[in-house]
């Protein structure tokens, strides 16, 4: 016999409206159902939570698990000037040190912070491949699988965007340190580890893990290269994924090797498409802009990380002018909150313009229906982070719809950050004033992975976390 699972909030917001009472319906497979089509004659545990309001889960559409690792570590003033490059150099420190073991045990329970937060979805930018000296190891996606198990042992789902470094950086100096892990100067062997990749997740089957294509940025692979990541991206119906002008920098160096700014390279080497993300865009001119938005590629904004790095704002009100889609990621997991990172891609650009309410307007997501500035930034959290990961799917899983999976999140509408909000004020509520803490219950794939603001794997994350701090840094 088919059981089925019926949750009914006070308030369910489906990715389109808020309904008062609405009520949601899956199967065993964790796939939502119509209720009307289901018989009399089948069994249905319903589950009723008053005072509180469900929405789908959030997408995390770019993430470094491991720089978990060095959250709180990097805030002492060792040089005159404390910046990116100065952080980068502390996190290679780290990352030389790591086991695979210990990669599994920290990339665990960020994943689990995840879904505390309320996070569904993870987009994992996944760029440690070799060993510390930076000899392969005999399964070269044997990190990548050890990332892949720990999301789907945490219950988070998962897009492993398999990144390629092909060099060091423009002049192609010897990697040193941390980044020998990275640098894999063989592209064929690339493409064959990523064929083997596809592979693998085909054989596993789980709905729960798929894989993206990441080259790291402009100056870490080369053109012709840049060109046949996308083309088999393309091939695969999978995502294409890509650092680009994050730091004035960046744009400096793009100049000064190829005479072109990094996102007007990528367009002149017809990469930018509806399958591309750009991670951050943060420094770019009109001319890219509408590069960006003629191509239908997607942006994705981590502002957590960006102002914990200095890396400035980006144009988001221009950006959305052009419906170009702005999706979200918490990156080096300075902070793990969705809503944190919708509520400061408004504010930053409060802060940029000297203006309030800053985004809606026709939306990149809905046909081009007018939205308002609060569901804006739900789409970006939600709706446009789909996107990107999943850009060839028929309809966007972030809607919680017959036929779609299950994942979606329960608020606590007396948590202090949302008390008194209504049905007319839920999302403005959620997106400008919401904290993680006002999760308490989270769905994947219609298993419940949090409940009551538990992790069931929470407890024994944090010893095994501990651990590796211990080894690492010597105090937790």
């Amino acid at each position: 016999m088919t059981r089925y699972v019926t949750v009914e909030p006070d308030l369910l917001y489906d990715g389109i409206r808020v309904l008062d009472g609405g009520k949601l319906t899956f199967d065993e497979s964790g796939t939502l159902v119509d209720p009307s089509q289901i018989l009399d004659d089948v069994s249905t545990t319903h589950l009723r939570f008053r005072n509180k309001a469900i929405v789908p889960g959030f997408v995390n559409s770019h993430s470094h698990a491991f720089q978990r690792l060095i959250r709180g570590r990097t805030h002492e003033k060792a040089a005159l000037r404390e910046d990116f490059w100065s952080w980068r150099q502390m996190m290679m420190t780290a990352v030389s040190q790591l086991t695979p073991e210990e990669l599994y045990q920290v990339t665990y329970l960020a994943f689990v912070e995840m879904l505390l937060a309320g996070y569904t979805t993870v987009g994992e930018f996944h760029y440690i491949h070799r060993q510390p000296d930076g000899s392969p190891y005999d399964e070269s996606n044997y990190l990548g699988k050890i990332v892949i198990q720990a999301a789907l042992d945490a219950g988070i789902r998962i897009v492993l965007l398999r990144t390629a470094t092909c060099r060091s950086g423009f002049a192609n100096t010897p990697a040193e340190g941390g980044q020998r892990r990275f640098v894999e100067p063989d592209p064929e062997q690339i493409f064959n580890d990523l064929e083997c990749l596809q592979n693998y997740l085909r054989r596993t089957d789980d709905p729960c893990s798929r894989m993206g294509v990441a080259p790291h940025s402009i100056r870490a692979v080369g053109a012709s290269e840049l060109v046949r990541f996308h083309a088999w991206a393309e091939k695969n119906h999978i995502s294409f994924h890509i650092h680009a002008a994050e730091q004035p920098a960046e744009v400096e160096a793009s100049l000064t090797h190829t005479g072109l700014r990094p996102v007007e390279y990528l367009a002149n080497l017809g990469v930018l498409s509806k399958i591309t993300t750009l991670v951050h865009a943060t420094h770019v001119n009109q001319y890219e802009i509408d590069r960006i938005a003629d191509t239908q590629t997607t942006v994705c904004v981590c502002p957590t990380t960006e102002a914990d790095l200095g890396d400035g704002l980006l144009p988001a009100g221009l950006m959305a002018q052009k419906r170009i889609p702005m999706a979200l990621g918490s990156d080096s997991q300075a902070i793990i909150d969705p809503f944190c990172e919708m509520r400061m891609l408004e504010t930053g650009e409060r802060l940029r313009t000297g203006q309030r309410i800053c985004l809606g307007g026709p939306s990149a997501h809905d046909n081009g229906t007018s939205l308002t500035m609060p569901e804006h930034l739900m789409r970006s959290g939600t709706v446009a982070g789909s996107r990107s990961l999943h850009p060839n799917v028929v309809e966007n899983p972030s809607l919680l719809r017959p036929g779609l999976p299950a994942d979606f999140v329960v608020v606590d509408l007396h948590h202090p950050s949302l008390v008194g909000c209504s049905r007319a004020t839920l999302i403005p509520s959620l997106v400008l004033h919401g904290a993680a803490g006002a999760v308490t219950d989270v769905w994947v794939q219609g298993k419940r992975r949090v409940s009551d603001k538990t992790h069931r794997g929470y407890n024994r994350g944090v010893q095994n976390f501990l651990t590796v701090c211990r080894r690492l840094f010597e105090t937790p």
